[in-house]
C-alpha cells in the first residue's frame, strides 16, 4: 500500500538517490586494500534532493513586503 502523503515516508523514500561516485557504499576503494569515506555523499551512500530556496525576489513577486537591511560594509 502506498503511503497517503510524503510526511508518512521515511527520509530515505523522500526523494534520496543512490550516490553516483560510490554506488550507495559510502566507501571509495582506491586499491584492493585501501579505501576510504566518499566525499561526495559524506559516506551516507544517499544523496538527498534539495528543493529550491525561497528567494526575496520570489516573495515580492507574490506580493509580499520585504524589506533587507543593508550589511554594515555596504553603508560606509
Amino acid at each position: 500500500m502506498l503511503p497517503a502523503s510524503t510526511a508518512q515516508l521515511q527520509p530515505w523514500e523522500q526523494g534520496d538517490q543512490v550516490c553516483p561516485r560510490c554506488g550507495g557504499s559510502g566507501v571509495l576503494r582506491l586499491d584492493g586494500q585501501r579505501s576510504r569515506t566518499c566525499l561526495h555523499c559524506l559516506g551516507q551512500g544517499r544523496l538527498t534532493r534539495l528543493e529550491a530556496a525561497t528567494t526575496t525576489a520570489a516573495l515580492r513577486e507574490a506580493g509580499f513586503s520585504v524589506s533587507v537591511p543593508a550589511s554594515s560594509s555596504a553603508a560606509r
